[in-house]
Formats: structure tokens, C-alpha cells, sequence
């Protein structure tokens, strides 16, 4: 008797030994992949400042956006960077305003890969495919280059694995469901392509809730995420933004609308999936593109042979079903026919590392468990196991690149060039990343964007007159950006100005410009509302 407790007890204290040294491998594959050389790359982009100052402008002037909120996403992302930038004692704790943001994302990664390690618990009863997904998800160049950066997806991704992780397991609490819901919501407010994700949950939470011929989880959970989810256009509602000026309801006085932006978020077109000139067939090329740094071949196109194998599985065992309808779902959003941007493969990631973790860990199993010396049967799955990971790190060895390419000192340099020469009182056009540092040393610094398309910068600020601008902070999306889409304004300033300073930024080149007004006293004469 007592050598039976004793043994228990040792192979008690061995499994929680195991828990420990995998919460270790785990934490130690999601920090330093992503920590290491993270201030320094990818470069800052214009998304990532926009969410900065957005959260910036949250905490400092009770905005939601420094400029007119026009409802191109619901705010909770950003509100949760502005409260972890009070946590963590400002935006510059960090350096730069954006490596707060991105010690921020670091946490979402960590929390995130945790998530997939209790989802593939719950599922197999084994830390194994667990550490395979997160292995990947957190090695990923593809992954790396977008994790890093500032982006809501980024915090979606966490909330929608807080979801799913709450309804897996048996005899679910109502408390379980509750939050759930909870966390569907705060998905879907913090990046709208969540609502995606909303249907499938739907049909895991009634497939659980049916196991114990119980409907009540499944009414509480819809109604709950129902309820949370309008709180977005109730603001609009009540703010009178939600119906589109001209239309009844919405007023003749123009403003912003929900509904007016919604219709155009829906309609920016991406093309038949199939058609080799789509969006989504453009996006698998260029994530899966070898000459591209950070692109992820392996990762791609064997998540695409796992998703159909796991889905196949599905059909026979249920206990596959969440993954294989998660990963569904996105798959539906990105072949839809609308537009697929760059960064929409950020969720698809960790779906991707599940399917082919588990479909490592299912063949793995299967294979060793039809050896008939049962002692070899965990050095064969292992070796397996270590075998299918032969094309990932074949690739992710040639893309190091992660690791030590420095883009960012030089934006840094440059911004501070501007605070430090420039006249404080410059009308200046910057890319976005550069708001926070601008905005507090030059008040008239503004986003080029808006410059053209903002009527209270256009009008009321530039007069409709590029003659009034006076440096611009050139950046490659800049440039781009001012040809392609015809910003008129931003163009004609750099088309007159002449180079003060440039800076390489490996390959993400910087320039200060200042603009050469000669011509424009005759100019400016013939324009009635210039002071």
C-alpha cells in the first residue's frame, strides 16, 4: 500500500515536472524569436503609428483618432494599447513611440502561443502537437514580419483563441460560455474581419452544448456576442454617424458613416480566388515567394495540405472540429473575391502551425502505435516528429535576415533631424509612423494622407494649397502612395522640393525634404481663401 502511494506520488510529481519544462520551451520559443533585433525590424510602418497615435490620442485628448474617426475599425485595439502604454508608464518607456506597441504584440504573441498549447491539450491530451504548432508559430519569418509589427490583427488573433480555448472541454460552466462571448466580442472590436469566426463558434458552441441536451449556452452565447458586438453601431447611432449623408436618416450635413464605410470596406474587389491575377492567388505567390526575406514557403503550403487533412479527419473525429472550423473560416475570407492585404495572413499563422502540428502529432501517433516493440514506440514518433521538421528549418535558416537587418535606427534619425533643425512653427507632411514624436515638437506636422483627403487638414490647414506645406518626411509608401492614388497635394510639395538629408535605412530609404516655394507668390495670389 504504501508502495503504491509512493509511486503515485512519483509519477505525480514527474507530470508536473513535465508541465513546467514544456511552459519553459514554450515561453522561451515565443520571446526570443520575436524579442530579438524587434526594435530594429521590419521597419516602422504606417500602420503601426496610426494605431500608436490613435492610442495616443485616446489618452491625451479623448479622441479616438487624432484625426476625423471615419470608422475604418472598431477602436477596442487601440484602446487596449493606450491602456498598456499607461501601464507600462508612457509611449516612450521603450524608445520610439512604436516600441512600446511592439513590446505589446511581443505579450499578445507569448499569451497566443500558450493559448495554442492549451487547445491542443484539451484536444489530444498531449503537450506534443502543442509544442509543434508554437514551434512554427513563433519561428515563422512570415510570422516574425507581421507579429512584430503593431497591427490589431495581431490582438484579434489573441481574443479569438481566448474564445475558442474557453468552450473546449467537457461539461463546459455557463461561466465558460459567458466568456466565451466575451472574447468573440472583444475580437471582433478590435478587428472587424473576426465576424468571419463568428459562425463557426456558433456551430462548435451548439455542438458542445448538444452533447448534454442543453440549448441554453448556445442561446446565451449568441445573444451575449449579439449584444456586445452592436455596442459599435450604437456609438455611430448615437453620434448620428451610423447612415450615410443624403439617405434617410443620415441628414444632409455631411459627415462620416458606419454604413457608408462598411460599404466600402465590402467592396473593394479582389478578384475570383482561382483567377491567377487575384488578390488571394497574389498573396499566396508573394507569401510564399523564396526571394521575398521573410517570406514562408514551407509554412504555407503544407498548412494548406494539413487544413484538408484535418478537415477530412473532422468528418470522422469530432474532436478535430474546432480547429478544422477555424481554419475554414479564414480560408473563406481570403478566397471570398475581396480584397486580401498583406497582413490578413497574421490569423492564418497559428491556424496553419495547429493544422500541422496536429497532422504531424495524428501520423506520429499512428504510425509508432502499429510497432510491435512497444519501448521504441515513443523514439519513433519523435523521430518523425524531427523528420517533418526538415523543411521548416531548411528554410527558416535562410532567412535570418529577421535577426539582424536594421531598419528602423534610421527613421529614428531622421525624425529627430527635423525636431532638432526644423522652425517649430513648419507645416510638415510625414508618414504616419513619425505622428507621436512630430505632433509633440512641430504641432502643424501632418499625415500626407490626410493632407489630401481630410477636409479639416485639407481646407482648414493647407488651404488646398500645396504652396503651404514646408518639409515633407519622404518615405517609399509616401511616394507610392502620392502617385498611385493621385494625392494631389503631397506629389506636387515633393515634386518642388529639394533633398536635406537622406538616410539608407537598408533598403527602406528616408528623406527630409524641404519645399522650394519659388512661383508661388503668383500662385497663391489667385487663391481667395489663402490668409
Amino acid at each position: 500500500m504504501v508502495s503504491n502511494m509512493n509511486e503515485q506520488s512519483f509519477f505525480t510529481k514527474l507530470k508536473s515536472h513535465s508541465f513546467i519544462l514544456v511552459i519553459i520551451l514554450v515561453l522561451i520559443m515565443a520571446i526570443l524569436p520575436h524579442a530579438y533585433n524587434m526594435f530594429h525590424y521590419p521597419y516602422y510602418e504606417a500602420d503601426e503609428g496610426t494605431y500608436m497615435s490613435q492610442a495616443w490620442a485616446t489618452l491625451t485628448q479623448g479622441r479616438l483618432a487624432p484625426y476625423t474617426y471615419w470608422y475604418d475599425h472598431a477602436p477596442i485595439g487601440w484602446i487596449t494599447i493606450g491602456m498598456w502604454s499607461t501601464l507600462t508608464a508612457g509611449f516612450n518607456t521603450f524608445g520610439f513611440s512604436i516600441n512600446s506597441g511592439r513590446v505589446f504584440m511581443l505579450v499578445m504573441h507569448v499569451m497566443s502561443s500558450l493559448l495554442i498549447l492549451g487547445i491542443t491539450k484539451k484536444i489530444f491530451n498531449s503537450y506534443w502537437p502543442g509544442v509543434i504548432a508554437v514551434a512554427l508559430f513563433s519561428f515563422s519569418p512570415l510570422g516574425i514580419y507581421f507579429q512584430r509589427r503593431v497591427l490589431l490583427d495581431n490582438i484579434m488573433v489573441f481574443w479569438l483563441l481566448v474564445s475558442l480555448y474557453l468552450i473546449l472541454g467537457e461539461r463546459r460552466k455557463l461561466w465558460h460560455y459567458v466568456a466565451s462571448a466575451l472574447a468573440i466580442s472583444v475580437a471582433f472590436l478590435s478587428k472587424e474581419s473576426a465576424v468571419y469566426f463568428i459562425p463557426g463558434m456558433m456551430l462548435l458552441v451548439f455542438l458542445n452544448s448538444r452533447k448534454y441536451h442543453n440549448k441554453f449556452p448556445m442561446i446565451l452565447w449568441t445573444l451575449l456576442t449579439v449584444l456586445i458586438v452592436s455596442y459599435y453601431p450604437l456609438y455611430a447611432l448615437l453620434k448620428g454617424e451610423f447612415f450615410q449623408t443624403g439617405q434617410l436618416f443620415g441628414g444632409t450635413a455631411p459627415h462620416v458613416s458606419l454604413l457608408e464605410t462598411a460599404k466600402y470596406q465590402a467592396s473593394r474587389p479582389g478578384g475570383f480566388f482561382l483567377n491567377p491575377g487575384s488578390d488571394f492567388m497574389g498573396r499566396i505567390n508573394g507569401w510564399t515567394n523564396t526571394g521575398i526575406t521573410y517570406s514562408d514557403a514551407p509554412l504555407i503550403y503544407a498548412g494548406i495540405i494539413a487544413t484538408a487533412f484535418i478537415a477530412l479527419l473532422s468528418i470522422f473525429q469530432p474532436r478535430l472540429r474546432p480547429i478544422s472550423v477555424f481554419a475554414l473560416c479564414y480560408w473563406y475570407f481570403l478566397a471570398r473575391g475581396g480584397i486580401v492585404i498583406e497582413f490578413y495572413v497574421i490569423p492564418l499563422i497559428p491556424l496553419l502551425a495547429l493544422c500541422v502540428g496536429c497532422s504531424i502529432y495524428i501520423i506520429a501517433t499512428w504510425i509508432s502505435k502499429r510497432l510491435t516493440v512497444t519501448s521504441f514506440r515513443p523514439v519513433l514518433a519523435l523521430s518523425i516528429g524531427a523528420l517533418a521538421f526538415i523543411p521548416f528549418v531548411n528554410g527558416y535558416v535562410s532567412r535570418t535576415k529577421v535577426y539582424t537587418q536594421d531598419n528602423t535606427t534610421d527613421q529614428v534619425k531622421a525624425v529627430d533631424w527635423i525636431i532638432q533643425n526644423v522652425p517649430k512653427q513648419s507645416v510638415v507632411l510625414i508618414d504616419m509612423y513619425a505622428y507621436i514624436e512630430m505632433k509633440r515638437n512641430i504641432n502643424l506636422s501632418h499625415y500626407y494622407w490626410k493632407a489630401d483627403r481630410d477636409p479639416e487638414v485639407t481646407d482648414g490647414v493647407l488651404k488646398d494649397n500645396w504652396c503651404t506645406v514646408d518639409y515633407l518626411l519622404v518615405t517609399p509608401q509616401l511616394l507610392y502612395d502620392a502617385r498611385q492614388a493621385g494625392l494631389t497635394i503631397t506629389r506636387t510639395a515633393y515634386d518642388h522640393s529639394d533633398v536635406l538629408m537622406t538616410y539608407p535605412s537598408e533598403g527602406w530609404r528616408i528623406e527630409v525634404r524641404k519645399v522650394n516655394k519659388t512661383g508661388c507668390q503668383t500662385q497663391t495670389a489667385s487663391l481667395p481663401n489663402n490668409p
